[in-house]
């Protein structure tokens, strides 16, 4: 086991713990106190472990080296995780939303038990610690699935807010128990732009979108500054995984021979490797001023 999938199983594994503690807890507090958004939050957090499980399976495959069936790796794999963490969040928010819609005007009974907001809060601590502690594995190992998934984590903090403040207002009186129900609502809201936050980047590579719109600019301003014996034509990126693959015209003066011309490119493909340390594909074309 490589040291990526040694931090990115360690992470997954923390989390889905922590995530099947928490989801309990939140389940226990809302059957217990009555609070459909509490509930609703329960199941939220407990989808964590379904990102989980994917992640711990999957991650041995996108490390992969390149092979003849896969020149440029396997890296769309961890793309893909991030886009099914994305959209398996979809149908949990729309169903949470027509659920708190549909038993709007029903009657509580009795008002939650203060366990119910200290149940909250504990579960709010633990999100945020998960998030920043996930996302700072996610960012040294610049792991996009593992980023998606501390998002999924951020979620859940973000969405437990809302529920304190409903769960909150009905302990001070059952009058203010339909404010559950749009805390509910808030919780699918969340749900859903957090969602988006995820599958919006992966769509992007999965679409082979360039890395970002400034790459190509950079690229062009190295090569600038590197060389006075040729200057950057045309210049294409496109992602896929983390890393991405670019196409850089080379355009020489006609005094410079081929031979050099070529010694030129070299140096310059090494100096591109170095420098962009994301760019794993280069093809460089050169041709003479004047060349059609």
């Amino acid at each position: 086991m490589t040291e990526f999938e040694k931090k990115i199983t360690m992470a997954t594994v923390v989390g889905m713990t922590g995530s099947l503690f928490l989801s309990g807890l939140q389940f226990y507090a809302g059957w217990r106190g009555e609070s459909e958004s509490l509930v609703a939050e329960a199941v939220h957090t407990f989808y964590d472990l379904v990102g989980g499980v994917i992640l711990l399976f999957f991650v041995r495959y996108w490390q992969k080296p390149s092979d003849g069936n896969h020149p440029f790796g396997h890296a769309r794999i961890e793309t893909a995780v991030s886009l099914f963490i994305g959209l398996m969040m979809l149908p949990m928010a729309f169903g949470i939303a027509w659920n708190s819609i549909f038993t709007f005007n029903e009657i509580h009974l009795v008002s939650p038990p203060i366990f119910t907001l200290a149940a909250i809060a504990a579960a709010i601590i633990g999100q945020r610690f998960l998030y920043r502690w996930t996302m700072k594995i996610a960012r040294e190992i610049d792991s996009m699935a593992l980023a998606a998934k501390a998002q999924h984590y951020n979620a859940d903090s973000l969405a437990s807010i809302p529920v304190l403040l409903s769960v909150g207002l009905s302990v001070v009186s059952l009058s203010y128990n339909f404010i559950d129900h749009i805390g509910a609502i808030f919780v699918s809201v969340i749900i859903l732009k957090s969602a988006w936050d995820i599958i919006y980047p992966a769509l992007s590579q999965m679409t082979d979108e360039s890395p970002d719109s400034d790459t190509p600019q950079r690229i062009r301003d190295f090569l600038l500054e590197y060389s006075e014996k040729f200057f950057p034509g045309r210049i294409r990126t496109r992602g896929y995984g983390k890393d991405f693959a670019a196409e850089i015209e080379l355009v020489f003066s006609p005094d410079i021979k081929l031979f050099n011309a070529r010694s030129y490119a070299i140096e310059a493909e090494k100096k591109l490797f170095s420098v962009f340390p994301h760019l794993k594909d280069l093809s460089i074309i050169m041709r003479y001023v004047g060349d059609v």
